[in-house]
């Protein structure tokens, strides 16, 4: 099981990666603020990945979990410095003490001062390349397609490529 953030979700989406995703974690649990953004907001503004990450939950694979009283306030307080789906997002994953996917270094930072383990799309990428899921040229493609979506620097674009040169 894993929780995810917004855009780790339309990111690995996005990039063709979501049935990996699914082999990599049987459940993805996302908080209300996501579905909200991802889902609501997204097919609203006519993103074709809102369609598939709706379909993903009519198939259970995807859940939208409430937050308990406890993590509400979590997610209040760090509301005060992230948005609302980083903050939901965090306190889900410590509710549930999951791997959290987020990209976001702010949100990052933030969950590991509370304990949550990350990971990046960058990161899960490595790991489908790793783990022989995906061969090296899909993955460097798949790196800079993606730093082509994101708000990324082009030092972290040539560390992940590096890694995957590394891994041979």
């Amino acid at each position: 099981m894993i929780v995810s953030n917004s855009s780790g979700l339309i990111h690995v989406t996005k990039l063709s990666k979501a049935l990996f995703l699914r082999e990599y974690a049987e459940r993805v649990l996302i908080p209300e603020a996501v579905h909200t953004e991802v889902v609501e907001r997204g097919k609203q503004e006519g993103y074709l990945e809102a369609d598939s990450i709706e379909s993903f939950e009519r198939e259970g694979w995807i859940t939208v979990e409430p937050l308990k009283p406890k993590y509400r306030r979590l997610a209040v307080e760090l509301g005060a410095t992230l948005g609302r789906g980083e903050a939901q997002a965090i306190a889900l994953a410590s509710q549930n003490a999951s791997l959290l996917l987020i990209d976001d270094d702010h949100g990052r930072r933030a969950a590991r001062y509370y304990k949550v383990n990350t990971l990046s799309t960058l990161g899960m990428l490595l790991e489908f390349l790793l783990s022989g899921k995906i061969r090296k040229q899909e993955y460097a493609n798949n790196v800079r397609r993606f730093s082509s979506q994101a708000w990324i620097g082009s030092d972290v674009v040539e560390e992940f490529l590096r890694k995957a040169d590394e891994s041979d």
